[in-house]
């Protein structure tokens, strides 16, 4: 039985193509505007040890290695206001994430619209 060569699958990983082959949209200049307003904290997280500040019990490991958005920008939320962004580990930025019914309860989380929460 004859064999052809293997070959080798297309990856999209960091390609600037969708699946179908057709270019990805451009990020438009104000939300480009917006992330690049985070970059100085960004930078504080990499270069200071910042401590936590969800603090969840038994699963925080003290330092801030996340910003964590109490009103996610999907929600409406500003990715650049002091109000809205909490310096959080990983494993508490992990929980906040899996449980937001509860990290809401702690005033770690908000939704757009309280009233049609679980």
């Amino acid at each position: 039985m004859k064999r052809t060569p293997l070959r080798a699958k297309k990856r999209y990983g960091n390609s600037t193509l969708k699946p179908s082959g057709t270019p990805l949209p451009r990020t438009p200049a104000k939300q480009r505007a917006k992330i690049r307003g985070r970059a100085p904290g960004n930078k504080r997280l990499r270069d200071e040890w910042i401590a936590c500040e969800a603090r969840v019990v038994d699963i925080c490991t003290g330092r801030a290695v996340d910003m964590h958005e109490v009103l996610p920008r999907s929600a409406g939320g500003d990715p650049t206001g002091e109000t809205n962004i909490l310096n959080v580990c990983r494993p508490c930025h992990s929980w906040i994430t899996d449980y937001p019914n509860l990290a809401a309860s702690l005033g770690l989380h908000e939704f757009r619209w309280p009233e049609l929460r679980d």
